[in-house]
């Protein structure tokens, strides 16, 4: 049978762990908040080089055209291994 102290000191390392995962956990929010920010920033910028490449028509050279497909490659990869890290 276990006495009151023993079930208190249980308590206190059950406590403990839930105070590390919490932890955990919002270090994890911060470094997703992050990972995300830089993402969005990606996007925007692919976004951004696609209306330039729509806006020169026939006028779009070939590296803005390869700049902006390697953008966006990389802006899939990012995304699909973005809870991967």
């Amino acid at each position: 049978m276990a006495t009151e102290e023993q079930v208190q000191k249980r308590f206190d390392k059950v406590k403990q762990l839930r105070d590390e995962v919490r932890l955990q956990a919002d270090l994890g929010k911060m470094e997703l908040k992050d990972r995300w920010e830089k993402v969005e920033t990606q996007f925007q910028k692919a976004q951004g080089q696609l209306t330039r490449l729509k806006e020169k028509g026939e006028a779009n050279t070939e590296q803005l055209r390869q700049d902006t497909l390697e953008l966006i490659d990389n802006l899939r990869d990012r995304l699909e291994n973005f809870g991967n890290k």
